[in-house]
C-alpha cells in the first residue's frame, strides 16, 4: 500500500476516533445529544428484548420460516447485505458453506460450485433465479442493492425450481415498492479507479398502485500489467444498471408486481498466465530427437505439476484485437422482464401466475491460448457475438398451508433460442503497422444464424402432511421433457494455401430427454426452536451436443472419427442425494446452529475429453469436447451459525468439508501423469476440501452521539485441484476483509473499507490448456508402439482479485 493510500485510510479513521470513544447504550442516552443517530434509537428498541430475526423464505415455493423448511438454505437478508457491505453473488458464496463462486473466466461462463458438483464446459450445475424466474445469462454485475433477500438452497432442486438445479439454485428476491415515499443514494471511490453510484427510489402512485425505480454504475480500471501491450488493461471491468417495477394491490384478494431491469456489462479481458513448454516440469522431457522431420521427440507429454503460482505480470494479445479495431473481453447487455400476478381465495388457497422473458446479447474477444504467443498465427484470438431469448410461464396453485394436509401443484413452460450472429479470429493478422512492404490483413467475419433451441415443458407437485405437533413428510415430485435442437450452417473461415477460404458446414440434431424428479422428506419438531430432517433427492442435467463438431474447417475423416468416438452428443447426467440435517435456535433465540451431512452419488458426469483434430488446410488442433465419463462419490458435512452477542456485536461462523471422489474417469490423456487411464480415486477438480468464514459485525455509539458500525471478516478456501489427474493445484486461500463507518446525522452513513486486506494471491483456477507454439511427439502410450504427435500440456491459471479498498458514503430520504 502507498504512502498516499495509507495517509487516505487513516485520516479517516482518525476522524472516526476523535469525534468520541466507545460507550454503553445508557451513557449514549445520558448525553442526550440532539444529533443522536437512527442507531441510538435501534438501541433502545432493542433494549425490550435481544434475539435473532426470524427470517420468511419461499425455497418451497411457498412463504415458510427459514427454520422450519426441512432444506439446508442459508438466507442473506438485505439488512445482512446492508452491514457486511455485500456487493454480489461472490461475496454470498464467501458466507455459504459448500458454495463456491469465481469469475475463472472473467465475467462470462459462470460455473456456481455447489456441494463440489463442478463442470468444466456446458450448462452450469446450479442456477440462478430473480424473483423465481431462471436467470440464462450471466450473473456476476448483478447488484444487490435493490435486494430483499437472497436465498441459496443446496442440494438438487429440480422437484420445485426445475432443469439446471442440478446442484442447487440462488434466488435472488426483488425489493417491492413501498407504500411510502422512500429511498437512497450512495457514491463509492477507491483504488484501481473504482468508482460506483446507486440510487433507489419508491413512491406511491395511486391508494393501490406504487413504484420503484433504481440505478446502478459501477467500474474499476485494469488489475494487472499486461506486457504484451505495456499497459494495465487486464480485469477492468464496467457494469450499468437501472430497473423498475409496479406494484398493484386492489383489494385483499388480489395483487400484481411487473418488473424489468436493463443490465450492461463493459469488461477488459481477464487476467490469466499460461505456463509454456518451457515452464514444463512433468510427464516428458526432450530426448533429442526428431520425428517425422519436424516433431522434437519427448520421453512423455510435459505438463506442469505441483502448486502453480500467478507471477506478478501477464501476456494477453489484446493489441491484436484494438488494431484489427475489435475490442478484447466482453460487451454484453440484457433485459429481464416479468408479471407475477397473485390470487388469494377465502379459504387460504393461492393461485400464482408468473410469465417472464429475458433476453441477452453479447460480444466476447477472448485469446484463447491466454498468452503473448499469437497461437496458429491468431487462430486463438477469436470474437463472437449472438443474441439469444428465452421465455417462461408457470402456473402455481397452493393449498391452505395452515392445514395438516396440504401442498401444491404447478405447470412450466419454457422457451430459448438465439438469433443471428458472427465471428471469426484474427488468423495472419498483421501486427507491425505502417513497415515498409506491411499491410494489416482484413479480419473477416462470418455470419451465425440461429442454430439452437431449448423446449422445456413439466408439472410439477408437493404433498406434506402433519402428522401431529412433532412429526410431518412430504413428497415432491417433477415430470419434464427437454427438447433439445441444433439445427443451423457453420460458417468458417480458413487460409488454405495462403487464400483465405469460406467453407461451411449444414447440421441437423434434435433429441428429447425426459426426466422423472422426486424428493422425499421426513421432519421431527423436538420443539420450538429444535428440528431434525432426512431427504433424499434426485437432480438431473439434461444431455446435448457438441456443436464444435460440427466446425467447417475440420477434414471429413477427423469428424468423422469424432463420431466414432461417441464425441457428437452426451447423454442425460443424474445424482441421488441423501441428506440428515439439524436446524436450531439457542440461547433465547440468539444463537442459530444449523448443520447437514450428505451423500451424493453422480452418475453419467459430463466432463471434458479432448481430441485432435485437423483442419483442411493441413494444420492440426486440439478441441475439448463434453462427454460422460464421469462418476462420483460425494460426501460432506456443512455447520453455519450465527450469535447475536450482545445488542451491539453480532457473529457468524460456517464450515464446510467435502470429500470429493472420482469412481470412474476415462481418459487416455491421463496415462502419462498417473500411469493408468482411469482416474479412480483422484478428488475432483476445482472443488475445495474445505471451506469456512468468519465475520464480526458491530452496531454501536460513539460519546457524541454518533452511529458507528463496521465488520471484520475471514475466509479460508483450501487448494483445488488443477484437472482429474491432480497432479497441480492452487494452494490454499485466506482473505480478510474489514469496513468501518460513522453515522454522523441520521440516515448519513461514510465508512471505509479493505477487501483482500492483505494482499493475498493464490490462483483463483488451474485451467488444462495446450502450448501451441510448437507440436512435439512423444510414445503413445495407449497403443504401446509408436507415437503420438500433439502440442505440450499447458496449465493455465486465474490471478485473484488484488487488495481493494476505498470510501463510501450513503444516505436514505
Amino acid at each position: 500500500m502507498n504512502k498516499q493510500n495509507k495517509t487516505i485510510l487513516a485520516s479517516v479513521i482518525a476522524v472516526i476516533l476523535s469525534n468520541g470513544l466507545l460507550v454503553t447504550t445508557s451513557d449514549a442516552q445520558s448525553a442526550g445529544s440532539d444529533k443522536q443517530a437512527s442507531a441510538t434509537e435501534q438501541k433502545a428498541d432493542t433494549d425490550k428484548a435481544v434475539a435473532l430475526p426470524s427470517v420468511t423464505v419461499t425455497s418451497r415455493r411457498v412463504e415458510e420460516q427459514a427454520q422450519d423448511v426441512p432444506l439446508p438454505v442459508t438466507v442473506f437478508s438485505a439488512a445482512t447485505i446492508d452491514n457486511k457491505g455485500l456487493q454480489n453473488v461472490q461475496d454470498i458464496s464467501r458466507f455459504t458453506p459448500g458454495f463456491t463462486f469465481h469469475e475463472s473466466f472473467g465475467r462470462v461462463l459462470d460455473r456456481p460450485v455447489i456441494r463440489g458438483q463442478v463442470n468444466i464446459l456446458g450448462e452450469p450445475n446450479a442456477s440462478f433465479f430473480i424473483d423465481g424466474v431462471f436467470v440464462e445469462g450471466n450473473i456476476s454485475g448483478y447488484d444487490l442493492s435493490d435486494v430483499e433477500r437472497v436465498e441459496v438452497i443446496r442440494g438438487p432442486q429440480s422437484a420445485l425450481f426445475g432443469r439446471r438445479t442440478f446442484s442447487g439454485a440462488v434466488n435472488f428476491i426483488t425489493k417491492l415498492p413501498g407504500n411510502k415515499p422512500s429511498g437512497s443514494a450512495s457514491v463509492q471511490f477507491g483504488n484501481k479507479g473504482q468508482k460506483q453510484a446507486r440510487f433507489s427510489y419508491s413512491a406511491p402512485l395511486a391508494d393501490t398502485l406504487s413504484f420503484r425505480v433504481n440505478a446502478y454504475r459501477d467500474q474499476r480500471d485494469g488489475l494487472y500489467h499486461n506486457t504484451v501491450s505495456a499497459k494495465d488493461d487486464l480485469g477492468g471491468q464496467a457494469t450499468t444498471s437501472f430497473g423498475g417495477s409496479l406494484f398493484w394491490n386492489p383489494n385483499n384478494s388480489f395483487s400484481a408486481v411487473l418488473r424489468a431491469n436493463y443490465l450492461h456489462d463493459q469488461d477488459q479481458a481477464a487476467g490469466f498466465y499460461r505456463y509454456g513448454l518451457a515452464d514444463a516440469n512433468c510427464g516428458g522431457t526432450a530426448t533429442g530427437g526428431v520425428y517425422a522431420y519436424f516433431a522434437p521427440i519427448y520421453t512423455g507429454r510435459p505438463y506442469q505439476c505441483g502448486k502453480i503460482k500467478v507471477p506478478d505480470q501477464l501476456a494477453i494479445n489484446t493489441d491484436s484485437f484494438h488494431l484489427a479495431g475489435y475490442g478484447a473481453g466482453v460487451n454484453s447487455s440484457s433485459v429481464r422482464a416479468n408479471l407475477a400476478l397473485n390470487y388469494y381465495f377465502q379459504n387460504g388457497w393461492q393461485l400464482s401466475s408468473t410469465s417472464a422473458y429475458n433476453s441477452v446479447d453479447g460480444y466476447l474477444g477472448v485469446d484463447q491460448d491466454y498468452s503473448g504467443v499469437r497461437g496458429f498465427g491468431g487462430a486463438f484470438e477469436t470474437f463472437s457475438s449472438q443474441p439469444s431469448h428465452d421465455f417462461s410461464q408457470e402456473f402455481r396453485l397452493a393449498s391452505d398451508q395452515g392445514k395438516p394436509l396440504h401442498g401444491l401443484v404447478g405447470v412450466y413452460y419454457y422457451s430459448q433460442g438465439n438469433g443471428y450472429g458472427y465471428k471469426g479470429d484474427l488468423t495472419g493478422f498483421n501486427l507491425t503497422p505502417g513497415l515498409p512492404g506491411n499491410s494489416l490483413a482484413p479480419v473477416v467475419t462470418t455470419a451465425v444464424t440461429p442454430n439452437a433451441t431449448i423446449r422445456n415443458v413439466a408439472v410439477f407437485g408437493l404433498l406434506e402432511y402433519q402428522f401431529n405437533d412433532h412429526w410431518k413428510a412430504s413428497a415432491e415430485l417433477r415430470r419434464g421433457q427437454d427438447k433439445i435442437g441444433a439445427t443451423g450452417v457453420d460458417n468458417e473461415l480458413l487460409v488454405i494455401s495462403g487464400v483465405p477460404t469460406a467453407l461451411s458446414q449444414a447440421y441437423n440434431s434434435q433429441s428429447t430427454f425426459t426426466s422423472t424428479l422426486p424428493r422425499f422428506t421426513v421432519s421431527y419438531k423436538v420443539h420450538d426452536g429444535l428440528n431434525f430432517y432426512a431427504l433424499a433427492a434426485k437432480g438431473n442435467k439434461p444431455g446435448g451436443f457438441n456443436a464444435s463438431i460440427e466446425d467447417a474447417r475440420m477434414t471429413p475423416a477427423s469428424r468423422a472419427s469424432l463420431i466414432a468416438q461417441g464425441s457428437a452428443t452426451f447423454k442425460e447426467e443424474t445424482a441421488w442425494t441423501t441428506e440428515l440435517g439439524m436446524k436450531s435456535m439457542w440461547l433465547d433465540n440468539r444463537l442459530r446452529l444449523n448443520v447437514d451431512v450428505f451423500n451424493i452419488n453422480w452418475t453419467n458426469q459430463q466432463l471434458t475429453t479432448n481430441g485432435l483434430v485437423t483442419w483442411l488446410n493441413g494444420q492440426s488442433s486440439t478441441n475439448s469436447y463434453i462427454s460422460n465419463i464421469g462418476k462420483s462419490r460425494i460426501r460432506g458435512l456443512e455447520f453455519e451459525s450465527e450469535y447475536l452477542i450482545s445488542r451491539e456485536w453480532l457473529m457468524n461462523f460456517t464450515y464446510s468439508h467435502l470429500d470429493a471422489k472420482i469412481i470412474d474417469n476415462i481418459d487416455p490423456d491421463y496415462l502419462n501423469y498417473i500411469g493408468t487411464n482411469n482416474a479412480k480415486g483422484k478428488y475432483l477438480p476445482a472443488v475445495p476440501g474445505d471451506t469456512a468464514s468468519l465475520g464480526v459485525t458491530y452496531q454501536g455509539v460513539l460519546a457524541n452521539g454518533w452511529g458507528l458500525f463496521g465488520n471484520a471478516d475471514a475466509e479460508f478456501e483450501g487448494s483445488r485441484y488443477g484437472d482429474p489427474t491432480n497432479v497441480n493445484w492452487t494452494g490454499s486461500a485466506t482473505t480478510f476483509n474489514f469496513r468501518l463507518g460513522i453515522e454522523p446525522v441520521k440516515n448519513l452513513r461514510i465508512s471505509a473499507y479493505v477487501n483482500n486486506a492483505f494482499d493475498n494471491h493464490t490462483g483463483v483456477a488451474i485451467m488444462r490448456n495446450i502450448d501451441p507454439t510448437v507440436l512435439i511427439a512423444y510414445p503413445n502410450l495407449v497403443t504401446g508402439s509408436g507415437y503420438s504427435v500433439n502440442y505440450a500440456r499447458s496449465a493455465m491459471v486465474t490471478a485473484p482479485l488484488p487488495r481493494m479498498f476505498g470510501l463510501r458514503a450513503e444516505y436514505r430520504f
